[in-house]
């Protein structure tokens, strides 16, 4: 027997008391009986071969599962429920083996069929493919059966023809020339460099800012390639006012630095118009100057700034005397 059914409550209700080796041993003796379809040799020591119980506790485990499992009679240890499984399966040998050989033959029928199917397509000139179903095969034979075999016939070369002259254009005359479209003309790529690019106008120049130092700073933003529209001074005017700088100052910088762009962060105590021991102007104090400058204007914002001169004290020197 190459299986038998192994039905798992049946099983854990009855070998639930049993030890992890006795559990072991008695699987191996249930394959083992149906492997060979026999009973368990009677001989302990040939059984615990069997089974590979080489160990004292392996061997103890399978005296004691053979004596509460199964039964001692002359030609072994039997097992009832094996015995019932064998019995069952050995009553159908007949009918699996006849089965087995109705299969064989009904394979062997197919082939030959399949096989004529083959051959009679051919001498019709069709060769379906190798997989094709029999039901398929059978299809194309009853079509082309009915139909006759046409020979090939070879391709008839048609005549060679003289060659056809072009009609003749007339001229076109000065009247034709409205409804005509003109070539048209691809630029080459030395065309397409050495056009002057276009640029965008650039807004006026500020009234704060000098012509010297506007006309710097367009030199600058067109070698870099870069726009001058009313976004860039804007932003320019804001980099410029946080940096404490007027915008003609800013702009200055710029030039003098040559990059495309230009932030309050990066300019350096000497660009800012002071030395480097003097402290930068805190967030606090340029805030409060620029609400002054919003809501009081310029002069309030020139009020709030610290004084630079230095008070000098004066100190008068007192003698003390006691009174009374």
């Amino acid at each position: 027997m190459n299986y038998y059914e192994h039905h798992l409550g049946d099983y854990d209700g009855a070998t639930a008391h049993l030890s992890w080796l006795e559990d072991c041993a008695y699987r191996r003796l249930i394959c083992l009986y149906y492997r060979t379809e026999a009973a368990i040799p009677a001989d302990l020591k040939q059984a615990c071969r069997l089974v590979r119980a080489v160990s004292k506790p392996e061997r103890d485990a399978v005296e004691q599962v053979l004596t509460e499992f199964f039964e001692l009679r002359a030609d072994g240890w039997h097992n009832t429920r094996c015995d019932q499984d064998i019995g069952t399966y050995q009553d159908t040998a007949p009918d699996r083996e006849a089965k087995r050989e109705n299969a064989k033959e009904r394979q062997r029928r197919s082939r030959d069929r399949r096989r004529e199917l083959f051959e009679a397509l051919r001498a019709l000139d069709v060769v379906p493919a190798w997989d094709a179903p029999t039901r398929l095969l059978e299809s194309l034979l009853s079509q082309h059966k009915g139909q006759p075999v046409t020979p090939v016939k070879p391709p008839v070369t048609p005549p060679v023809t003289p060659p056809v002259t072009p009609p003749v254009t007339p001229p076109v005359t000065r009247d034709d020339t409205a409804t005509q479209t003109p070539p048209p003309r691809h630029h080459t790529p030395e065309e397409i460099q050495g056009r002057p690019r276009e640029h965008a106008t650039p807004p006026p120049r500020p009234p704060d800012v000098s012509a010297q130092t506007w006309a710097d700073w367009l030199s600058l933003r067109r070698t870099k390639k870069a726009p001058v529209t009313e976004t860039v001074l804007d932003g320019a005017r804001s980099e410029a006012s946080k940096a404490g700088l007027e915008l003609d100052a800013f702009l200055r910088v710029w030039c003098t630095r040559g990059s495309q762009g230009l932030q309050a962060e990066w300019l350096r105590p000497a660009e800012r118009g002071r030395t480097a021991s003097e402290p930068a102007e805190p967030a606090w104090r340029r805030e409060q100057r620029e609400r002054n400058e919003a809501f009081l204007g310029p002069a309030a914002a020139k009020r709030s700034q610290p004084a630079t001169a230095t008070a000098t004290a004066e100190v008068i020197d007192v003698a003390a005397r006691r009174l009374g």
